[in-house]
This record gives structure tokens, sequence and C-alpha cells, in this order.
């Protein structure tokens, strides 16, 4: 069973394909899930350092 995504799908660009969704969801994809959401989540901190000391 896949969640009700739809609020993202419409705040997205692009639509997100079926196929990723379904990779996604396993479980044995999760810890390279939130490693890929960590590193993520590190460049913004250094995007929004970068503004704040370039304004």
């Amino acid at each position: 069973m896949i969640a009700d995504i739809s609020h993202i799908l419409n705040f997205l660009l692009c639509p997100t394909p079926r196929e990723w969704l379904e990779e996604a969801c396993k479980p044995e994809n999760l810890a390279v899930l939130l490693v890929d959401h960590a590193i993520n989540e590190k460049l913004c901190g250094y995007s929004k350092a970068a503004i704040a000391n370039n304004p």
C-alpha cells in the first residue's frame, strides 16, 4: 500500500515516477533514503549559511 502523497505531488515541478515510489517504499531501501535525506539536509544547511554570510 502506498500512502496518499497527492499534496507532495502537487508541489513538485515534475511528476515522480510510480516505479520510483514503489522502490522507495520497500523496507530494504530505508537506509539509502535516510542517508540521501541526511546529505540533502546538510547541503541545505551549507546553502543557508552561505546566504546568511553573503546577503
